[in-house]
């Protein structure tokens, strides 16, 4: 679960960075309207400054701070499930998330290559966390001397 979420923050984080530093942004513009409709003077010069810097730089922090968020979920997600669940997780949900962001925010389309893309990564998903490791038992010497697989090189010039 945690390494679901650690994708659904890294995907949040890229959208919010592209909120703030797009040229073509929506935020900066609709913080500009609201201070001028808010503000009754006539001099509206300050609020480029409210709109361009503060906005964007609110966005930046915020970004900073769900990536940080992202890499702690992430690293405990490596913890409970293992690296390669794990990072399949992780990919999957930021893969679906960032196409939500992208329809929802941006007015995206989603074509037929990204869906069967999607697809694909959650059957790859569904099959890894099926898989299950079994425990080596490496306490015994005896028995590594004897193993198919050497554990040193020169393992195979022992002689009994």
């Amino acid at each position: 679960m945690r390494a679901v979420m650690s994708g659904l923050l890294g995907a949040s984080a890229s959208c919010v960075a592209k909120l703030a530093l797009a040229p073509d942004s929506m935020l900066p513009q609709r913080a500009n309207d609201m201070c001028q409709g808010w503000i009754l003077i006539s001099d509206h010069s300050y609020c480029w400054v409210v709109s361009e810097v503060v906005v964007r730089g609110l966005c930046l922090v915020t970004m900073v701070v769900l990536n940080a968020i992202m890499m702690s979920s992430f690293l405990d997600g490596l913890q409970d499930s293992g690296t390669v669940v794990a990072t399949s997780l992780s990919s999957a949900a930021n893969f679906l998330m960032s196409a939500l962001y992208g329809m929802w925010i941006f007015d995206e389309s989603i074509h037929a290559t990204g869906v069967l893309g999607l697809f694909l990564l959650a059957l790859g998903v569904g099959l890894l966390s099926t898989v299950s490791i079994l425990p080596t038992n490496n306490n015994n010497d005896d028995d590594d001397r004897h193993s198919p697989v050497p554990n040193h090189p020169h393992d195979h010039l022992h002689t009994d």
